[in-house]
């Protein structure tokens, strides 16, 4: 399930959007080459979408749970927190100029949960999200909450 949904994204943005040359794209780590070793041994970050527009960059992490948000300390709902991580170290490796182009979004698929992650931030001049995505609605609703996404691919202004 969660292979469909990160191709279902990716297609929508293929074939609405080919101008954003929407892709899976794996994101280099942004390591010192002079006092590095064992490199080999880092894991691969692969995007599920990267969309491009000028300078900016988003990249969307799909997810799709049975629940998008955790229990924490105190019974306290709070995002995942590996998700969380992984998001923020694609979009910090991506933004090799430290200029704020690069944006993360984690998009988990809507699930029958009262509570959902609405999640928007600046850290270290990225933002971050954490949204959902009904897929229950009707498609013109879905096309419209898809369309949003775009608003995603603005610097961030330092």
């Amino acid at each position: 399930m969660d292979r469909l949904y990160e191709r279902f994204i990716l297609q929508y943005f293929k074939i609405h959007h080919p101008e954003l040359a929407p892709h899976a794209r794996q994101v280099p780590w942004a390591y010192d080459t002079l006092r590095s070793s064992g490199t080999g041994q880092l894991p691969v970050m692969q995007t599920d979408v990267m969309l491009t527009s000028g300078d900016a960059k988003l990249i969307i992490d799909a997810k799709c749970y049975g629940r998008s948000l955790q229990s924490g300390r105190g019974e306290k709902q709070t995002v995942h927190s590996h998700n969380l991580y992984q998001i923020a170290t694609y979009v910090w490796n991506a933004d090799v100029h430290r200029d704020g182009s690069v944006s993360g979004l984690l998009l988990y698929a809507r699930t029958i949960h009262d509570e959902q992650p609405d999640v928007d931030i600046v850290i270290h001049g990225n933002r971050i999200g954490v949204q959902t995505l009904d897929l229950n609605l009707p498609w013109e609703e879905l096309r419209d909450r898809l369309e949003t996404l775009r608003n995603w691919l603005v610097p961030t202004a330092h």
